[in-house]
């Protein structure tokens, strides 16, 4: 009988360990789902936000022909322009050449990489130019970075200087900028 009474509490103790899991894993299907839902609240809100502060509030100071106001609470509202470019794969050699010519070369950035096998450590450690003469063959890659040409777009934008917008899809529009004195 002694047997019997430690099988049935081995039976006890394992039916409640898998109780605790099924309870923790309820506990983890409600918190995922809580997660998921808290996702999309923060996503509607920044929706909401871009919309307020690119769009409504940008659109009714220019329809007032304002940049800047200061609120009744002191806060300063200002229309203040953003930059946003990229060069499609279609304009990459076109946007790269237009860049180069115009003395621009040094925003484009250049990803050297080569692939080694297994035990080859050495050979990875070794410069560029020597790459070639051990017979592997670097894969080259240029591009300029989306916030370099962004920046690269408002400076010359502010200067007044003339670039193809079709070659770096070009977009510029306004975003409000809150300032509050604390």
């Amino acid at each position: 009988m002694v047997a019997i009474n430690a099988l049935d509490a081995l039976q006890s103790v394992d039916q409640d360990k898998m109780q605790t899991i099924s309870k923790l894993c309820q506990d983890l299907r409600k918190t995922q789902n809580d997660i998921e839902e808290k996702e999309a609240e923060v996503k509607k809100l920044v929706e909401k936000e871009a919309l307020i502060s690119s769009e409504l509030i940008p659109n009714l100071m220019a329809e007032m022909d304002i940049s800047m106001i200061k609120l009744s609470d002191g806060t300063m509202v200002e229309a203040v322009p953003t930059y946003k470019a990229y060069i499609t794969k279609a304009n990459q050699l076109k946007a790269f050449d237009w860049l180069r010519k115009n003395g621009y070369g040094d925003i484009i950035k250049h990803d050297i990489s080569v692939e080694f096998s297994m035990g080859q450590d050495d050979k990875a450690r070794e410069v560029l130019e020597l790459l070639r003469s051990k017979g592997t063959t670097p894969i080259q890659k240029e591009h300029v970075h989306h916030m370099t040409l962004s920046t690269f777009v408002r400076e010359q934008t502010e200067k007044g200087s003339d670039i193809p917008d079709d070659l770096f899809g070009v977009h510029i529009s306004s975003k409000t900028k809150l300032t509050t004195k604390d």
